[in-house]
């Protein structure tokens, strides 16, 4: 427009062209052309050029096919094949029921520990050196303890467990102080929440509102992500809006199983309290009249109607057979109540809640104990493994200001002392970790002495460093004190195997029989010939009482005490 003065100059209003190029720099899509370049719409077999998108211009990708005024529905799962109630009274079902309280039994029991996350190249030792003496990494482990400040850690767990199984639908309020420090973690009940969605069909965020808690069906409060974690595990979009909103838990895939289960125990309900099929039958000859056969039914149906004992008994009952023919009695077949589809319907189901069927079927003996322990952690892994990152590290890193904490669940401890001990001392006496380590993992002091801080391994005379047991490779001994060694000698006078072998005879005092090496002269007695080669084989065998001769191998005869001390004091490992 013109101003008043007529000099030509018009002016335009800033809002809008403001306001369009903060939305275009905020904007994290730009739509492409309308047309495709080369494309000859005139030409011969033309692919001709896309129908114009009907969407106004900046209008950005949908993340799924949502109803127009989506957030005016405010019922969970408006379109859901199943609804959270008939989940939960699936989930009744004997055997899925047992199959959850045995995930939440499992889960509960597992080892839990919030722990530093290891920076890169960082080993666990030097990660466990800077946790100690961490206040924060207390505090965390403290508040873990009681997280909603009435329950402890497995009994806060299971209603948490529970929804993520029946309905997939995880929910805890995050309840702040003042001041915006966690205060407390209250499990709300997963069912009750209905979802809200963005322009783009996408979870509001803060401060704008994601969910809404209903109420006797209808919305109660409003809650940002700030103030609700709602964690679904597995969201599976199928041919329904709800499908791309809430998830599929293990009991909406079993479902199909479940009801076949739930009919099949209904068959087994009826056979016991309804059945009235006695185990014999008399057919009545033609002619009978019906009111006869009705009054002897209805007596039967009335007499035998969920009476098990009188249903296996012989029945004597007036007859209707015609005089001097015989009465024509049909032994009826008992009904089967349990086949081999009974024990896959108990596999299947077992398999999707993640637990191991060897604890119900005893029946089963082929498979070990170990074999059931590794199936239980295998189906426990997935439960485990959401628990620990969409919950529990979600909790402390965004929720709790941590990001350089974690989660830390350890479902391979394992829970019998016997199988942890001996554990623990193949891990020592393999060199892997070293006894005091060994003793912090079993919960014990640490020792005083140096040999507890070393690496060894164990032999037949105890624990030997590794410095040491590599200068005693080769030898052995045996319960009676004989040691014999299988060792070569290098170039240089040190000892490495050969197939030769000569025996040490303790004597009282402490020393053996006299020998030479590379190594040195040995102390003692003085050295025998032992025999003459025999055979093909050109053996020597040593007499009772003296040492073997020295051979070309360079075999040797020592005291295995004094081979120890010599060993330890010389550095190279030579025997003295």
């Amino acid at each position: 427009m013109a101003n008043g003065s007529g000099s030509g100059i018009t002016i335009r209003p800033l809002g809008p062209m403001v306001a369009a190029l903060s939305r275009f720099g905020q904007s994290l899509f730009q739509a492409p052309q309308d047309s495709i370049r080369g494309i000859d719409v005139d030409g011969w077999y033309s692919p001709l050029q896309p129908v114009k998108p009907l969407a106004p211009e900046g209008t950005e990708p949908k993340a799924f096919q949502y109803w127009a005024g989506q957030n005016l529905l405010w019922t969970p799962r408006p379109d859901a094949e199943l609804t959270a109630a008939q989940l939960k009274n699936l989930s009744t079902y004997p055997l899925a029921r047992i199959c959850i309280e045995n995930v939440k039994d499992e889960i509960g029991r597992t080892p839990f520990e919030i722990q530093l996350k290891p920076q890169p190249g960082e080993t666990k030792k030097q990660t466990s050196i800077r946790a100690k003496g961490n206040t924060d990494l207390l505090k965390l482990n403290k508040f873990f303890e009681r997280p909603d400040r009435e329950h402890d850690w497995p009994e806060w767990l299971r209603p948490l467990l529970d929804d993520m199984l029946v309905i997939d639908a995880a929910t805890i309020l995050i309840r702040k102080t003042f001041k915006g420090d966690v205060a407390e973690l209250a499990v709300l009940r997963g069912d009750s929440i209905n979802r809200y969605i963005d322009n783009h069909g996408y979870t509001p965020t803060p401060p704008s509102p994601a969910y809404a808690q209903q109420w006797w069906g209808m919305p109660l409060v409003d809650l940002t992500t700030d103030q609700l974690l709602y964690k679904p595990r597995n969201i599976v979009p199928r041919n329904t809006v709800s499908s791309q909103l809430y998830g599929m838990s293990p009991t909406e895939q079993l479902s199909p199983e479940i009801e076949i289960g739930i009919k099949r125990l209904q068959f087994t309900l009826a056979y016991y309290t309804e059945g009235s099929i006695p185990g014999v039958v008399q057919v009545v000859p033609r002619g009978t009249p019906p009111n006869k056969i009705a009054e002897a039914m209805q007596w039967m149906n009335s007499e035998l109607a969920g009476n098990l004992a009188a249903r296996q008994q012989w029945r004597m009952v007036q007859g209707f057979n015609e005089p001097g023919k015989p009465d024509q009695i049909e032994f009826t077949k008992q009904q089967l109540l349990a086949d081999p589809f009974d024990d896959l319907l108990i596999r299947k189901i077992c398999f999707g809640y993640g637990t191991s069927p060897q604890r119900l079927m005893k029946m089963i003996r082929t498979e070990g104990k170990s074999s059931n322990d590794a199936a239980t952690i295998a189906g426990l892994l997935p439960w485990i493994t959401w628990l620990k990152k969409s919950i529990v590290d979600n909790l402390i890193q965004r929720y709790f200001g941590f990001p350089d904490y974690q989660g830390v669940f350890d479902p391979f401890e394992e829970a019998d002392p016997s199988k942890e001990a001996e554990r623990v001392t193949v891990l020592v006496g393999k060199g892997i970790i070293t006894p005091n380590e060994g003793r912090e993992e079993i919960g014990e002091e640490a020792h005083n002495e140096p040999e507890a801080n070393q690496l060894g391994i164990i032999t037949g005379t105890g624990f030997v460093p590794l410095g040491m047991a590599a200068a005693q490779a080769g030898s052995a001994t045996d319960g009676a004190g004989n040691t014999t060694v299988t060792d070569k000698e290098k170039p240089n006078g040190s000892v490495r195997g050969s197939e030769s072998s000569a025996t040490s005879h303790s004597k009282p005092n402490g020393k053996g029989g006299a020998s030479k090496s590379a190594g040195g002269d040995g102390d003692g007695g003085s050295q025998d010939d032992a025999g003459q080669g025999a055979g093909n084989g050109g053996k020597r065998k040593a007499q009772r009482g003296k040492t073997a001769q020295e051979e070309e191998e360079g075999s040797q005869v020592f005291d295995w005490s004094r081979f120890q001390v010599a060993t330890a004091a010389r550095p190279n490992g030579h025997a003295k």
